[in-house]
């Protein structure tokens, strides 16, 4: 019977498995430079612990093993720390917008997703903050951004 290890024996040797844990590294190491979280720092330091293992002539299977082992237990490892990361928001132009006001040219009902308002001289899509009809001409202040659409609610 042809078992897993012979199958990856025939096709991975040791040297070669090597080379795959290093560009797998190197993968998951462009990955975590190309995010703002970290979401592939722990399969690097799998790849390494892979690397080794291949290093020492330890099976397919077996080094398989070891990436996901290191690799889950670091992230595990990891996720209480995970929710204190702050991944600070770039400030953008349209940002400027919130807490200025302005005037509702369409009637504003959330239900219905309609409403357009004017402010700062550019017409926006409109939801109001607390799910209120605001009808056209009464005056309102931005409360948050969200795409392309502003929250708002009216100006007492």
């Amino acid at each position: 019977m042809m078992g897993i290890e012979w199958v990856a024996s025939m096709v991975f040797d040791w040297e070669a498995s090597m080379v795959y844990w290093i560009l797998a590294m190197v993968f998951f190491i462009i990955v975590e430079l190309a995010t703002a979280a970290l979401v592939a720092i722990w399969f690097v330091a799998g790849s390494i612990a892979a690397f080794v293992a291949a290093c020492f002539d330890v099976s397919l299977v077996g080094q398989c093993v070891v990436f996901t082992v290191v690799s889950v237990v670091l992230f595990l490892l990891m996720w209480p720390f995970l929710g204190k990361v702050k991944v600070e928001k770039t400030p953008t132009n349209a940002d400027s917008v919130v807490g200025m006001e302005g005037i509702v040219l369409d009637d504003i009902d959330n239900v219905r997703s309609l409403g357009r308002v004017q402010v700062n001289g550019l017409g926006w899509a409109a939801r109001s903050e607390d799910g209120s009809l605001i009808e056209a001409g009464k005056r309102i202040v931005v409360r948050e951004l969200q795409g392309v659409t502003l929250t708002v609610s009216e100006k007492k």
